[in-house]
Order: structure tokens, then sequence, then C-alpha cells
């Protein structure tokens, strides 16, 4: 059996909420001032892009080339 591919997305909450050590209300400020990179709102729902938003983590430059 194929292994699923990795999500590309993640939930705004909790997922990166918790990952930044935000509680709920300060994850969607924050999203809404968009000041958590990779933040997208679809509709009413909040996801972040995966990809930029652990290199966030991490400290790297968001668009920066290998």
């Amino acid at each position: 059996m194929a292994d699923k591919p990795e999500r590309r997305t993640m939930n705004l909450w909790p997922d990166a909420g918790r990952a930044l050590g935000l509680g709920k209300d300060a994850t969607y400020q924050a999203a809404e001032k968009g000041e958590i990179t990779g933040a997208i709102r679809i509709g009413s729902r909040w996801l972040v892009l995966r990809d930029p938003f652990e290199k966030m983590l991490r400290g790297e430059p968001v668009g920066a080339k290998k």
C-alpha cells in the first residue's frame, strides 16, 4: 500500500498556534495581522502552509533558496 503524501497545510488552531506557544484568541489575532508566516484564509477557515511556517520556526528566511 502506498504511503499518503504529507499534507501541505495545517490548521491554524490548534496546530500552528500551539507550535508558537499561543492561545486560541492570540493565534487568530496574529493571523489577521499577518504575523504568522504562511497563514491563509479560505472563506471562514484559516490554514497555514507548512513549508514557510516551518522555515519561520527554524529562523530561516522564508524566500531563501536551498
